[in-house]
């Protein structure tokens, strides 16, 4: 995943603080637009700029509009300052099929903030639970997006007991960490037996 700072100006800088424990997924609604479109469409709208912190075009590049602690602009009310903004390059209300690279950034960069801000897989969410509207589009692959996002780490956690929620807390790289030393020590037990046998070979020639 590349992500790339949009290096967007914006009107004012007066932003709330974000404490984010939801991601909203959104589309642009745009067939194909760029991450300063959006902020010029924002702009004429009266607003600060572009309103969600990410953007991901349909080249799989991960565009960063707003820092994550701002305020973000891109939902109804309160949920602006306790949320993740990103929008998808596209019209998923009318395409009917999205990139792959499009797709496995958005994948990647969505469990990547889940991590780093212990968000549960039920507050992943699209746009339209939260408003009147369709987005993030009925085409928009949601089933896809949430097997290759969510089920790896729930799957892994079930596998080795551990509270299913999808968020990879302190247990769950605990349980990582603990099965790395594992398979490095196996290792090291396998190169030690290869070592010894090679050398037991070298002793008898």
């Amino acid at each position: 995943m590349q992500i790339k700072d949009a290096h967007l100006t914006f009107r004012d800088y007066d932003f709330k603080p974000n404490e984010p424990g939801y991601i909203i997924i959104h589309h642009a609604a745009a067939i194909k637009c760029t991450a300063d479109a959006i902020h010029e469409w924002h702009l004429k709208r009266g607003w600060k700029g572009a309103a969600y912190q990410y953007f991901i075009d349909k080249k799989g590049i991960v565009w960063r509009m707003r820092q994550d602690h701002w305020n973000g602009g891109h939902v109804k009310g309160s949920l602006n300052r306790n949320s993740i903004g990103i929008c998808c390059e596209g019209n998923y209300e009318t395409e009917t099929e999205m990139p792959t690279a499009q797709l496995t950034s958005l994948v990647q960069l969505v469990s990547f903030k889940m991590a780093e801000y212990n968000i549960p897989i039920d507050k992943v969410t699209p746009h339209k639970y939260h408003a009147d509207t369709s987005c993030p589009g009925k085409n928009f692959p949601w089933i896809d997006f949430k097997s290759m996002t969510f089920n790896p780490i729930k799957q892994f956690q079930e596998e080795y007991g551990l509270k299913v929620d999808g968020i990879v807390g302190k247990r769950t790289i605990a349980k990582v960490l603990k099965l790395i030393q594992i398979i490095h020590t196996a290792r090291e037990a396998l190169k030690g037996e290869r070592d010894g046998f090679n050398g037991s070979n070298e002793v008898h020639k």
